[in-house]
């Protein structure tokens, strides 16, 4: 959220560095609303009686990342000028659609302490299909402009997903895994990084 706002003072009517600040901005929040509910649950001495808490914050977690990848893919279509693309497009705003749609649900049983293990199967496949998306998206446009700040982006996006479906798939079986959370936040920031360091790049 720091990087984020710094980034908003710093980018001098370039779009695509406003719009990553928004991401930024946005993926800070949304994280924010469910870390700080969590940790009140906690203090109050029983999360079980304050589950409702963290689950809805949790959701909005969940769709603050899925607005962060959306604005993501827009920031590379500013940054290498694409016109076109229109189905690439659709596809996009398809898998965030059905992911937003599948997150309200109320089979997610968010204000309970039993989420349904099934529904956070389906509901990760568009997720990820939006993920594999934005990751072969800035995977080929980075490469065909050359572009060295931008390098890694793809490398990132696909370690984020790389800590988060092992989570979804296997944490009915191996709740531990829950610890994979704190490397995937750091991909997150490696993300914001890589477009801060290409703002003062640029600037300089």
């Amino acid at each position: 959220m720091t990087t984020g706002s710094v980034m908003v003072r710093r980018c001098h009517g370039r779009k695509q560095y406003w719009l990553f600040a928004v991401a930024s901005l946005l993926l800070g929040t949304g994280d924010a609303m469910y870390l700080l509910p969590r940790a009140y649950a906690l203090s109050m001495g029983n999360l079980e009686t304050n589950a409702w808490v963290s689950g809805i914050g949790m959701l909005v977690a969940l769709l603050s990342h899925v607005t962060f990848f959306v604005l993501l893919y827009h920031v590379a279509r500013l940054r290498y000028r694409i016109q076109g693309h229109i189905p690439f497009m659709v596809c996009v705003y398809i898998c965030a659609g059905a992911t937003f749609v599948l997150h309200v649900l109320p089979q997610n049983h968010w204000i309970t302490r039993s989420p349904s293990w099934t529904i956070g199967i389906v509901r990760a496949i568009p997720y990820i299909a939006l993920g594999v998306l934005v990751c072969i998206f800035f995977a080929i446009e980075s490469k065909k402009a050359n572009d060295q700040h931008f390098h890694w982006m793809s490398l990132a996006i696909a370690c984020n997903y790389a800590c988060y479906i092992p989570v979804v798939i296997w944490i009915r079986y191996a709740p531990s895994l829950w610890v994979l959370m704190i490397p995937q936040a750091v991909t997150f920031v490696w993300i914001i990084t890589i477009g801060f360091r290409a703002m003062s790049g640029e600037a300089k």
